[in-house]
């Protein structure tokens, strides 16, 4: 087995890291339940797909259950599909999982849940969930990440290679394992890592890499049908490396795209927002009026300061409870999401309206307002 100089042996990954060693052999674990994901079960075909011929043996593991299940053997690696955490109830897998995850990278305080993001060098990247109705019991994402996890360690009574290709929910490990089972887009995954992270002579591969991968579909009908198609986008966020003087991280270049806000008599009538590239994107008063609070406002305010503002701006029904309050605000944040993602190329994977805390702010965007230049007469 070679690793490769500047990556090349990410571009070959099924031949130099999933690799054919004297005397080793794979367990290829997938998790399970009464619910199994199809996205989840797809990744698990296509990996298995790859390997065929070679010495290999499946596992399944049920997600989050103390059910016994065979221990790997000290002679068999180890390949994980979906995050790991899930497999650590499981005993046999408690340490593999100690060693692929931390609370560094996913940062969580509950032990049996998987959180929505994944952190690299301060930077903190978030699935973007669809709007899923009360029966689903299952994560519909538009925007999601593929974590590769490759390590080689002494861990369970045995030396071995573990490789993880761990998504936030199955959206972004299957679109990972579909990114790996390509060669096309393995090139692409290719110029991207050494773009994020250039490659240096003293770079130790075998020991720690991981590289983040951020996987987007356009919505609903592109994800329901993802499995036909297999249409998605991808771009490396974050990849991070073994070396002499500790784990190298590189992070991709934080996108910021700006917002002009034109308002129309004086915000009362609406506005526009404008991004460079792209049209033009008229917006009715409340939506314009909540957008320019967003961006005016020194401090993220509250559902109840929006819809007060919006109320003296753009009219409105002029208090009502708190708790219609914030209906009111949720749903403009969210239309005024959706209005600028189908419209703004630039923002096709951004949710730029986000709560926190009870408190409104804008994320991943600058913006300012054009004002009317006053004449003096």
């Amino acid at each position: 087995m070679s690793w490769a100089r500047n990556y090349g042996w990410l571009d070959h990954f099924w031949r130099d890291v999933v690799a054919e060693r004297t005397g080793r052999s794979w367990v290829v674990a997938t998790l399970y339940a009464g619910d199994l994901h199809l996205r989840d079960g797809a990744a698990f075909a296509l990996v298995c797909e790859q390997l065929h011929g070679r010495r290999v043996r499946q596992q399944f593991v049920r997600a989050w259950s103390t059910a016994l299940v065979p221990a790997p053997a000290p002679h068999e690696d180890v390949l994980l599909l979906g995050r790991p955490k899930p497999y650590a109830f499981a005993k046999p897998f408690r340490d593999f999982v100690t060693v692929l995850e931390s609370p560094d990278r996913f940062p969580e305080t509950n032990a049996s849940v998987t959180g929505n993001k994944v952190r690299f060098d301060g930077r903190e990247f978030r699935r973007q969930e669809l709007e899923s109705s009360p029966e689903e019991r299952y994560r519909r994402c538009d925007v999601d990440y593929g974590i590769l996890i490759i390590k080689e360690v002494k861990v369970a009574g045995g030396r071995r290679r573990l490789v993880a290709l761990a998504g936030l929910s199955t959206l972004g490990t299957f679109g990972l394992a579909m990114i790996l089972a390509d060669e096309e887009r393995r090139e692409k995954l290719l110029g991207e890592v050494r773009r994020v992270l250039p490659w240096r002579s003293e770079f130790r591969p075998h020991e720690h890499v991981e590289v983040c991968v951020r996987i987007s579909v356009d919505g609903e009908a592109q994800l329901a049908d993802i499995l036909n198609t297999r249409d998605f986008r991808f771009q490396v966020e974050a990849v991070a490396m073994a070396a002499p003087d500790g784990l190298q991280i590189g992070v991709a270049p934080e996108e910021a795209p700006q917002l002009l806000l034109i308002p129309e008599g004086n915000g009362t009538q609406g506005g526009r927002v404008r991004v460079a590239g792209a049209p033009e994107v008229w917006l009715t008063p409340a939506r314009f009026a909540l957008l320019s609070r967003l961006v005016e406002s020194p401090d993220p305010p509250t559902a109840k300061a929006l819809s007060e503002y919006i109320d003296r701006v753009a009219g409105g029904p002029n208090g009502g409870s708190e708790a219609a309050q914030r209906s009111r605000v949720a749903k403009l944040a969210h239309d005024l999401n959706a209005r600028l993602r189908k419209d703004i190329p630039a923002l096709a994977h951004a949710r730029l309206v986000r709560c926190k805390g009870k408190q409104y702010r804008l994320h991943g965007v600058r913006g300012t307002i054009e004002r009317p230049n006053t004449r003096l007469g």
